[in-house]
């Protein structure tokens, strides 16, 4: 299977916004909205991370693809919260490819090994060869 280039509609990319993450990890983790105040470590790690894939498109005119890879590498990486950054960072991904009228054919155990393998080590290019081969449109 080759990689094929997953392009957005010029100006129809929908994006998650700072506060959109903060409700996915409130419910990712089960707390309040409050709450979730005390578990951030770094909100502009966590702004950078959501800005990069918009910056992506922008000046590298980034497909769909790299920008979600884009995002769960920076939100992953960044570790803006005190714990549960790979499993934000793997939703707040899903959540952006939904909205934007993709889906991951990955299997659970597959997403795990996604998250172990950025943390490992694994670069942007590397997760976007993947998403490339693994994006499907929404059914």
């Amino acid at each position: 299977m080759t990689e094929e280039r997953v392009l957005p509609d010029a100006n129809e990319v929908e994006y998650v916004s700072l506060d959109e993450a903060l409700v996915l990890y409130a419910e990712i983790r089960g707390l309040t909205l409050e709450a979730v105040a005390a578990e951030i470590r770094d909100i502009s790690l966590l702004d950078s991370a959501l800005t990069r894939p918009i910056h992506a498109a922008h000046y590298a005119a980034a497909d769909l693809a790299e920008q979600a890879a884009t995002l769960v590498w920076g939100i992953a990486q960044n570790q803006p919260f005190l714990d549960g950054n790979k499993r934000v960072a793997l939703v707040v991904t899903l959540t952006f490819l939904e909205v934007n009228g993709l889906r991951l054919e990955m299997s659970d155990d597959e997403k795990v090994q996604l998250m172990t393998d950025i943390a490992g080590g694994n670069t942007v290019a590397q997760v976007t060869a993947l998403f490339r081969l693994r994006l499907r449109p929404l059914a």
